[in-house]
């Protein structure tokens, strides 16, 4: 069987598993996509964009913080700060009309960045919209009509520190349970699960840091399992009751993050951190996760979590604070690189349609063909709106990002 036949079915099976955790066609309910790995089924994307750039469909005023935006049944949703609230707005994702707004108060108060706005993207399953603010607060609102149904600072209840960034790992739903990576480790209360429709805590475990990766939800051996990327260690953990069922170390002490999430290829793991950290491969099993390779290559990724396209994987190597990043197309099963683009730049990266979408975090927007045997950039503009950090979203042909000032739709059909 070819490379690309093999990692094609074996993308095939993990669709199906996450099954588990249903949407609708064309949504985009969470952070990095319906499977939380950055892929678009579906979407039927233009070849190629006029020199000015894609259509803007419709553009509103945003507040601080990095938080990408929440698409489902016809409703986007932004998470964002305007003094000392942070709100929660459902727009119609066609028109970008406002539908609701919730506000919730905010105690943050940044140590190292300047911006004081929530970073995790909103959760939207079973018709709920559960945000996780900067300083810890927990929000669940009902996405139909903007009740807010309970508001939790799990932070302070729970003795969480603030980290170098504030709160930003984006909670996980599964089963009607809302998953945090709090990592209130005094408290015993690493992680942390509550009811979706109630907010009452179900279970708190272990005695973890939190990191700024967003944990996923997969199956192994017919066993549904949450995978967390901790401040030093990656986790299995059961959803009923978080007991951990298998863990190795991963992540450095001093002044690192782990903050790209976890990606699964098949039956294997794949995380990756910068700061010297690296990547790991793993075989996944009810016995535990054994380590198939380790190395800085081919991603020691600062935030950028790597997607599959076209039976191959793309990802971006690097810091932005040491250098620029460098573009990599890869087969994690080899261990081998196709390509490489140096000097790229960080940023965010969507697969759809044979096709990836790459925001830059300074507004630079490209449309490249997902070709393993080379790198075959289509089109690219400019967005003139300050730094383009948070995570893009795309759902049936609108990509919806977020800049400095504002939030706009472009059509990409």
């Amino acid at each position: 069987m070819s490379m690309v036949h093999s990692v094609s079915l074996r993308w095939f099976c993990v669709l199906m598993l996450w099954g588990i955790c249903a949407v609708e066609g064309g949504d985009w309910p969470q952070i990095l996509g319906p499977h939380r790995n950055g892929t678009a089924e579906g979407e039927k994307l233009a070849e190629k964009w006029p020199s000015a750039g894609p259509k803007v469909v419709w553009e509103r005023p945003v507040g601080s913080g990095f938080a990408g935006i929440a698409v489902a049944e016809g409703k986007a949703v932004v998470f964002h700060r305007e003094g000392n609230d942070e709100l929660i707005e459902a727009h119609q994702a066609a028109t970008g009309e406002r539908l609701w707004k919730v506000s919730t108060k905010t105690t943050y108060v940044p140590s190292i960045s300047e911006d004081d706005g929530p970073l995790c993207v909103p959760t939207i399953a079973e018709g709920i919209v559960v945000c996780f603010g900067a300083a810890g607060r927990l929000t669940a609102v009902e996405l139909a009509s903007g009740e807010q149904l309970w508001s939790r600072t799990l932070a302070q209840e729970y003795g969480a520190p603030s980290g170098y960034f504030g709160a930003g790992s984006s909670p996980v739903v599964y089963g009607g349970k809302v998953f945090v990576n709090l990592g209130a480790d005094r408290k015993s209360a690493g992680l942390i699960a509550v009811d979706l429709k109630t907010g009452k805590t179900i279970w708190n475990k272990t005695k973890e840091q939190a990191s700024y990766a967003s944990p996923i939800v997969t199956e192994i051996e017919g066993e549904v399992t949450l995978i967390f990327i901790t401040r030093l260690n990656v986790l299995g953990v059961a959803p009923e009751d978080g007991r951990v069922l298998w863990e190795f170390p991963f992540g450095k002490r001093g002044p690192t993050v782990n903050a790209a999430a976890p990606v699964i290829d098949g039956t294997r793991l794949y995380v990756t951190a910068s700061y010297g950290i690296g990547g790991v491969y793993a075989e996944l099993s009810k016995d535990g996760a054994k380590e198939i390779w380790a190395d800085e290559m081919p991603f020691a990724a600062q935030y950028t979590t790597p997607v599959p396209a076209e039976g191959a994987w793309y990802g971006i190597d690097g810091r932005k604070d040491i250098g620029r990043g460098t573009l990599r197309c890869v087969s994690l099963e080899e261990r081998k690189e196709y390509w490489s683009e140096t000097e790229f730049g960080v940023g965010h990266l969507i697969a759809a349609d044979g096709k990836l979408v790459i925001l830059k975090d300074e507004g630079e927007l490209l449309l490249v063909r997902a070709d393993s045997k080379k790198f075959s950039p289509v089109s690219e503009f400019q967005i003139d709106d300050g730094t383009t950090r948070a995570i893009p979203a795309l759902a049936n042909g609108l990509l919806y990002v977020r800049g400095s000032t504002k939030v706009r739709s472009y059509d990409l059909r």
